[in-house]
């Protein structure tokens, strides 16, 4: 009776040693699980809240913690440019959302603005010279010659003649 009741209580601990064993193989593996989740969060090099002139943004994914970078002018992602490598966009001025995203997760959501810049470049030829809104909104190209001043629409990337003896000045439309 006495060893018998010596096997009985043998197998409990045996089985409450495979127990506590199998809890902490479990709670190993949750933590490692877990590591990884956390540390695979994409991450892409970019200044949160960082304002541009430049309307062509470069996003950089940190290698193998994400694939593509989505940006969106709604900070709920309605209407996204989905950026993935190789990819370009020129965006117009705006506050603008960006997260980065791979296969598990999403990255927490951050901001940039493109600021509004009125620029003009003047090409000199040997026939003709062209003026060329070099800006990112359209601008309103104000000529001054010999006392008189005229106004002329550029859209962004457009260009016109220039006279060599002309004053030009830019303005946002």
């Amino acid at each position: 009776m006495v060893q018998r009741q010596n096997k009985k209580n043998r197998k409990v601990e045996h089985k409450n040693k495979t127990r506590v064993f199998l809890i902490i193989q479990a709670l190993f593996i949750l933590a490692v699980l877990g590591y990884l989740y956390f540390s695979s969060a994409p991450k892409a090099v970019f200044i949160s809240g960082q304002s541009i002139i430049e309307p062509d943004v470069s996003f950089e994914v940190v290698a193998g913690t994400g694939e593509k970078i989505i940006v969106s002018r709604d900070p709920n992602f309605r209407n996204p440019i989905i950026l993935e490598e190789g990819s370009t966009t020129n965006l117009p001025p705006g506050l603008y959302y960006w997260k980065s995203k791979n296969w598990l997760r999403e990255s927490v959501v951050k901001t940039f603005e493109i600021k509004e810049n009125v620029g003009l470049n003047l090409r000199i030829g040997d026939e003709k010279s062209i003026l060329e809104n070099a800006g990112n909104v359209e601008t309103v190209v104000i000529e001054k010659k010999s006392g008189i001043t005229s106004g002329t629409s550029l859209d962004v990337g457009g260009s016109m003649e220039a006279d060599e003896e002309a004053d030009y000045e830019g303005t946002k439309k």
